[in-house]
């Protein structure tokens, strides 16, 4: 009796001490996937500013000349379900432009909005499946 008490007490331990590690590795996961995700909403928002192309005239004071734009993704709120994640964002968008003659770069007042959108992984890649902003803010 006595053997299998220890025998016993010898398999809790290994259990107690297996179970820090699984939850450091599952903890590692969650958060290398929710990285992705945030780099997927980021290369989705500079994605769409690049392609702005009235925005680089229409918002540009008449002695500056746009350079680029840079967008942001800032307070990140992720909702799982299953392999789609809905991901509540606030977007900045940056514009920055120059003097006529390149000198005197400047960031201008960034643009802000609230974006809620459906993210999708397909083979450990986030893709956008659907903006739900409009709907999701009316209700």
């Amino acid at each position: 009796m006595r053997g299998k008490h220890k025998l016993a007490l010898a398999a809790g331990v290994v259990v107690l001490a297996a179970a820090p590690t699984v939850y450091v590795l599952q903890e590692r996961a969650e958060a290398a996937e929710r990285e992705a995700l945030e780099q997927a909403v980021e290369e989705l928002f500079q994605a769409e500013a690049d392609r702005d192309v009235a925005g680089r005239t229409e918002l540009v004071e008449p002695d500056r000349v746009w350079q680029k734009f840079d967008a942001e993704a800032v307070g990140f709120d992720v909702t799982r379900d299953g392999s789609r994640a809905t991901v509540d964002v606030t977007q900045t968008v940056t514009m920055y432009t120059t003097d006529r003659r390149g000198g005197d770069l400047r960031a201008e007042v960034p643009s802000v909005a609230t974006r809620i959108l459906v993210f999708e992984s397909v083979d450990g890649d986030w893709r956008m499946v659907e903006d739900v902003t409009e709907r999701e803010l009316a209700d």
